[in-house]
């Protein structure tokens, strides 16, 4: 039997430095440049991504991403300050400044199944 609920996805704020495995900044955003997102919307790396989902706000934390399919992939990244080359492990010095829940609406829900 399946399960209904309704679903709440959640917009995060960053201020961050992405580096590659040599140190080099691709990405930097601070004070005033927040790297705003909704989680679900693949708009930053996986791995990223999941580790935020565990911060707290005001929280600052090192995240290393080594598998490249966690990172940007084959497709690379432009990057903000420096390109990020394809299939490269990345890691990002992150501090979760803000985050707010954000409804899907009316309507809107997600059923589970499961086989136990």
């Amino acid at each position: 039997m399946p399960n209904t609920f309704y679903a709440t996805l959640t917009r995060r704020a960053l201020w961050h430095a992405g580096k590659l495995a040599d140190g080099m900044v691709f990405e930097e955003r601070g004070e005033g440049s927040e790297l705003v997102f909704t989680t679900g919307e693949e708009a930053v790396p996986e791995g990223l991504e999941e580790a935020v989902m565990k911060m707290k706000e005001g929280e600052a934390a090192l995240v290393t991403i080594a598998d490249p399919a966690l990172a940007y992939g084959a497709a690379g990244h432009a990057g903000n300050v420096a390109p990020v080359p394809p299939d490269s492990a990345v890691s990002f010095e992150v501090e979760l400044v803000a985050f707010e829940n954000v409804s899907l609406g009316f309507g809107h829900c997600i059923t589970m199944y499961s086989n136990v």
